[in-house]
């Protein structure tokens, strides 16, 4: 269950248009496994944990690309907006609030914002 809700969330919508994400909300809300919203959102929570704190010179060293960042911090920040819109369609668009235990979004806030003065600091 866990690696299909990951393979949905980091696969799958990557790359899709958004007409499909109906076709993957409806498959999460069909799966019938009484946790399944739940593990998405908590899943979703840690990619967007993770791709706040990449830095984007150390992504560019591994990728090996050489000179500017825009190309991958524009990929990074159009993979957050889009995990976000299909987290959006999932839980408030099918009536369904986002509960504090389950995404902390105030800590994720403080987190980023946290981890953004540091790169600033360092260059």
């Amino acid at each position: 269950m866990t690696w299909f809700i990951n393979y949905i969330l980091t696969k799958r919508i990557s790359g899709q248009n958004q007409t499909l994400y109906s076709i993957y909300i409806d498959l999460i809300w069909k799966i019938g496994h009484p946790e399944a919203i739940t593990m998405t959102i908590q899943i979703a929570s840690q990619i967007f944990q993770r791709c706040m704190l990449i830095d984007e010179f150390e992504l560019n060293k591994v990728s090996n690309k050489v000179g500017g960042t825009s190309g991958t911090v524009s990929q990074i920040k159009q993979y957050l907006k889009t995990l976000g819109q299909f987290l959006g369609q999932l839980t408030l668009g099918k009536n369904r609030p986002i509960r504090s235990d389950e995404m902390d979004i105030k800590q994720m806030l403080i987190q980023g914002f946290q981890t953004e003065q540091r790169k600033l600091v360092i260059s």
